[in-house]
């Protein structure tokens, strides 16, 4: 167990909501609504495509468990979206609260071949991952006429704001 990943990913988890907190903000068309420029088709499916990652990295490579595909047409909502993830950040938790060595070498599958990586490595991935998605969401949201708001920051973690 590493207490710094797991503080770390509990940041990753309240800027999660942070976004979530926008995308609940925005119309249901603008959310759900399906556009050829848009990278994987729709904001919704961005953020499935996020929650497929973890489940292809941490969960199928990191603790050999079956892909787990998101069924974006049962996804309607960010209500449902946090469902997703409420199922993502329960198998991140339970990987970065095993015994395994983060940095030990660890075979995974990548485009059919074999190649060598590290546990620590996986969750990183993940993360970035999701936070290169997210700016994603933010810049196709204003191009959509749905501009975080100037107030609000979707990225950092403040235990307080006051004025």
């Amino acid at each position: 167990m590493d207490r710094g990943l797991i503080t770390f990913y509990h940041w990753v988890r309240q800027t999660r909501e942070a976004l979530f907190a926008f995308t609940e903000s925005l119309p249901e068309a603008v959310y759900l609504g399906e556009q050829d420029w848009i990278a994987y088709g729709s904001l919704r499916n961005i953020h499935a495509h996020v929650a497929e990652c973890y489940n292809r990295w941490i969960g199928q490579e990191w603790m050999g468990r079956a892909p787990a595909p998101v069924d974006r047409a049962a996804v309607r909502s960010t209500t449902a979206m946090r469902a997703v993830f409420a199922d993502v950040d329960a198998l991140v938790s339970e990987a970065l609260a095993g015994p395994e060595d983060l940095d030990q070498p660890l075979e995974v599958r990548v485009g059919g071949q074999k190649a060598e990586t590290s546990r620590r490595n996986l969750i990183l991935h993940t993360i970035t991952h999701e936070f290169h998605h997210k700016g994603q969401l933010l810049a196709v949201a204003r191009m959509l006429g749905h501009p975080l708001p100037d107030d609000q920051d979707a990225d950092l973690v403040f235990s307080s704001l006051s004025s």
